[in-house]
């Protein structure tokens, strides 16, 4: 996001910095909730003797929810990973910037 900002005119600052921490939290939420969830109802499944395989998890959350079951609570997750990825990103670049080593 951010080469695409600049190729576009952007300039290299705090915002164009912002804009690029939003867009790395939607898509590490959205390409990582699939497993999330998956990994969830495995781990929550109800008792140790009746333990289903990962396979078969995948497929009743298919069976019962369709394709869009493997992104049921996205939303939360985006809005949890956001601000950290906000403060972490900018701040990074701003501390590169201040100590003269320029925006990554």
């Amino acid at each position: 996001m951010k080469t695409l900002g600049r190729n576009h005119g952007m300039e290299d600052g705090p915002f164009l910095h912002i804009l690029a921490s939003i867009t790395a939290s939607f898509w590490a939420s959205f390409l990582s909730s699939p497993a999330d969830c998956l990994m969830t109802r495995y781990m929550t499944s109800a008792s140790s003797r009746d333990k289903q395989s990962m396979l078969d998890c995948a497929r009743r959350i298919y069976i019962r929810d369709g394709i869009t079951g493997y992104w049921r609570g996205w939303s939360l997750f985006f809005v949890r990973l956001t601000p950290s990825m906000l403060a972490f990103s900018t701040v990074y670049e701003q501390i590169r910037f201040q100590l003269g080593l320029g925006y990554f």
